[in-house]
């Protein structure tokens, strides 16, 4: 499943950003993404010896489902699958 997502990111991605900021679109996408993680670990350990490792699964789990929610609520996030985005040629802003 997480390849189907990966891929349709992909390709909204390529589809909705100008030509010329899809580079610095992609980088920001990555660090994000890559700069999250070390986070993740310096934090889990600690939290599951707080609570307890059920309880930090359950937890990250919980919090993962409301941000995701959360996102999708954001105006124009949904735009995309009811195919309410405005098509761009290449390059235009």
């Amino acid at each position: 499943m997480t390849c189907k997502r990966i891929i349709a990111w992909a390709t909204a991605k390529q589809r909705l950003v100008p030509t010329a900021l899809l580079g610095r679109v992609s980088s920001v996408d990555w660090f994000v993404s890559l700069a999250l993680l070390p986070l993740s670990y310096a934090l889990a350990a600690p939290v599951a010896a707080a609570i307890g490792v059920r309880a930090t699964f359950i937890g990250a789990g919980l919090i993962g489902a409301v941000v995701t929610l959360a996102f999708l609520h954001l105006p124009g996030v949904r735009a995309v699958e009811r195919g309410e985005s405005s098509e761009r040629e290449p390059g235009t802003a």
